[in-house]
């Protein structure tokens, strides 16, 4: 059987249909399940808006082989097993074992941080992980970029990894936590930076300058600069007060004083 790649980022949100006679909105895609003991996604939870904002609204658990695109749409199968507590039987898991990727910690065997999932891209209908995306938290991935770690690099899960911090008023630390142990080799794996807001910036603000006629590279490294800057006051921020989107508010503001800068050879 021919297997397609799909990666959780981009079924996250998709809408999800319930019932082939009369059709009825099951929520939308909300996070992705995990086998505890494999490198392979087990299934999604949907979810659904609160019940006039208060009440709070029960997700479905849905098989990895349990539902089928079609347009825009997730259908979940008109079968047993397909969904709910009869998918977590078929599938032999239990819904206590079954674990989260998206946001475990990343770290080698001998400890070290190699940054947080961002995505994982895996086979349907197998649900077999082919690999995951790694960056740095909160906004720290949008202004640095993420490494992309092929499964063969991947151990998988562990419950009570060990990971190694270092504090400059401390000595060396090691800390238990739950986390998605790699290989080593992980670490010497190319950071990709072209999908970052700095890369994007810089590519944004050279198209402008080139059409007013102003020296697009000194406009565009200074737009990468100035949202390197702000990114990363951005995600220091996010990081002590937990609202990511209201610090990164000053991003904006400083790439058009970069832009503003490098138009005017300033």
């Amino acid at each position: 059987m021919t297997e397609n790649l799909i990666s959780t980022k981009k079924l996250t949100g998709t809408r999800v249909i319930k019932g082939k006679k009369l059709p009825r909105n099951a929520g939308k895609v909300h996070r992705f399940i995990f086998y505890p003991d494999q490198k392979r996604v087990a299934g999604f939870e949907t979810k659904k808006s609160d019940f006039l904002l208060m009440f709070k609204r029960r997700g479905r658990f849905v098989a990895i082989n349990g539902y089928y695109m079609y347009e825009d749409y997730a259908f979940i199968r008109n079968e047993k097993g397909a969904s709910g507590k009869a998918a977590y039987k078929a599938l032999n898991l239990y819904p206590d074992d079954s674990v989260l990727w998206i946001g475990l910690p990343v770290i080698t065997e001998d400890g070290e941080s190699v940054g947080v999932v961002n995505d994982v891209t895996f086979a349907l209908p197998s649900g077999e992980v082919q690999s995951i995306e790694a960056g740095p938290k909160a906004m720290g991935k949008l202004t640095q970029g993420t490494r992309t770690i092929p499964v063969e690099l991947i151990k998988g899960y562990s419950a009570a990894a060990e990971t190694v911090e270092t504090e400059a008023a401390e000595a060396e630390k090691k800390k238990l936590s739950p986390a998605i142990i790699v290989l080593t080799e992980a670490l010497a794996i190319d950071i990709d930076t072209e999908k970052s807001i700095a890369a994007q910036a810089g590519k944004k603000a050279s198209a402008i300058a080139g059409k007013v006629g102003v020296d697009s590279a000194a406009v565009s490294e200074k737009a990468k600069s100035a949202a390197q800057t702000a990114g990363a006051v951005a995600s220091a921020g996010a990081a002590a007060t937990g609202k990511q989107l209201k610090k990164a508010g000053g991003m904006f503001s400083a790439f058009k004083d970069a832009y503003n800068e490098g138009r005017h050879g300033e």
